[in-house]
């Protein structure tokens, strides 16, 4: 199984989670092999843990954005016995332009679980290829949470939509 299968694959049990705007919690997004045993943000970051089924496997995305600044994260992890298998990071960051992923392209049988990074992770596009997506917000505007949810419903293929949110400006302009 591949991550272009979970993403095409058709989602059950979708639990939606809530926006929340504190320190993460370790049981959020857990990392047993990492230092600090899962990954962690500050009350700077305002996140969502969004968990759902796909060809008989558990996973987890970590929807992440900075109101203040131009920083966006959606981690995709499949979970594992407590502990979560990092297969997709996408991420833009405002000191930068662009767009881009680290993926795990092989076969989940032989990715790394409990860490961030790990050999085989590849950066799509790489590092100083052309990047076709720029912008940080369609239209400009600022990052919401609606917006950050459009997001990783696009990019992750999880069909139902958890109601009135996207009645929301998702061109910016309110969280």
């Amino acid at each position: 199984m591949r991550v272009k299968d979970v993403i095409r694959a058709p989602k059950s049990g979708i639990e939606w989670g809530k926006w929340r705007q504190e320190k993460m919690p370790a049981s959020a997004f857990p990392l047993k092999k990492g230092k600090r045993k899962s990954y962690m943000l500050p009350a700077s970051w305002r996140w969502r843990i969004v968990k759902f089924d796909a060809l008989s496997c558990s996973f987890r995305v970590l929807i992440a954005y900075r109101p203040d600044l131009e920083e966006f994260k959606a981690l995709l992890g499949l979970d594992q016995s407590g502990d979560t298998t990092v297969l997709i990071d996408l991420a833009y960051h405002g000191s930068h332009p662009g767009w881009h992923a680290h993926s795990w392209c092989a076969p989940f049988e032989r990715a790394v679980s409990g860490v961030m990074r790990y050999p085989g992770l590849r950066r799509i596009p790489a590092g100083r290829r052309r990047h076709r997506a720029t912008q940080y917000v369609s239209g400009g505007g600022q990052m919401n949470d609606a917006y950050a949810l459009q997001i990783i419903v696009e990019r992750f293929n999880i069909a139902e939509a958890p109601g009135p949110l996207f009645s929301n400006n998702l061109q910016g302009g309110g969280t």
